[in-house]
């Protein structure tokens, strides 16, 4: 089987998560609530950022759009778009304007802004769907894929995860133990290096 890994943080520093799919509805937003979730109950600090923000993506509103404007044009900062639900702490919402119609410049300093404030965090998840096609955050420590069990939903994810050194999958939608253990397999034949990592209670 392939390795099994619960994810650990190192307290010393913030662990930054990226959570991504290789194709849309696999669950990307869905698996980034679990994580959080985990975490905190583990009393870990935890951020959590939607890189499609100002769209409707994260299932988080937020109450005042003019606010994400704001930040999204570099008047305000991060903080003033921070929602907290179950103890974890979100930038996430709609408005008029969104992240990835930006500049890379702007986009950058978005980045650098969530960088810093990410110092006040133990754990940084980053929520980023099919839909953006080049992420701005590429460099992240933990790069989870995440898919659901079906075989061509499979074959996608893991042709882009397997570009990595030490690819990490999570398998989402899972109906029973025979697909599970269906979709292990598959995944071994196929990345043998691939990680599996579990984190759901």
């Amino acid at each position: 089987m392939p390795f099994i890994q619960p994810l650990q943080l190192d307290n010393t520093k913030t662990s930054f998560f990226l959570l991504r799919g290789a194709v849309q509805h696999v669950g990307v937003s869905r698996a980034t609530t679990h994580l959080a979730e985990t975490l905190a109950k583990q009393n870990k600090k935890v951020l959590i950022f939607d890189t499609l923000l100002g769209l409707k993506n994260y299932p988080v509103k937020h109450s005042k759009p003019d606010k994400i404007c704001a930040v999204l044009q570099g008047v305000s900062p991060l903080t003033d778009i921070i929602t907290t639900d179950k103890d974890i702490d979100i930038i996430a919402g709609s408005s008029n304007q969104n992240l990835n119609a930006l500049s890379p410049m702007a986009k950058q300093k978005i980045k650098s802004d969530l960088m810093n404030l990410a110092r006040n965090y133990q754990a940084v998840i980053i929520d980023c769907p099919a839909v953006v096609v080049h992420p701005l955050f590429t460099d992240i420590e933990n790069t989870l894929w995440v898919t659901t069990p079906d075989v061509e939903t499979l074959l996608k994810t893991l042709r882009q995860a397997s570009q990595q050194q030490a690819p990490q999958i999570v398998l989402t939608g899972i109906k029973n133990d025979t697909e599970r253990n269906k979709a292990h397999l598959f995944i071994k034949n196929l990345v043998p290096q691939c990680q599996i990592i579990e984190f759901f209670s």
